[in-house]
């Protein structure tokens, strides 16, 4: 389980990350256009990989600025 008790490899909506990480859905679409938060485009979609999220999380935490 990850930190969020989701199983790894969970892919979520804008929604639901939004909800998650209790933000705004346009800011979640906006830091994924400008690629400051990890995810997947499929077509005009975005999935976000709750690992590469977790990640991404712990990185602005530490107050640093790579996504990986």
């Amino acid at each position: 389980m990850t930190t969020f008790n989701l199983p790894p490899g969970t892919l979520l909506t804008v929604t639901e990350l939004a909800s998650l990480l209790r933000l705004h859905e346009a800011t979640v679409r906006k830091y994924a256009d400008r690629g400051d938060i990890p995810c997947v485009r499929i077509g005009r979609v975005y999935r976000f990989e709750i690992e590469s999220v977790e990640k991404w999380l712990q990185n602005q935490v530490r107050g640093g600025t790579d996504a990986s």
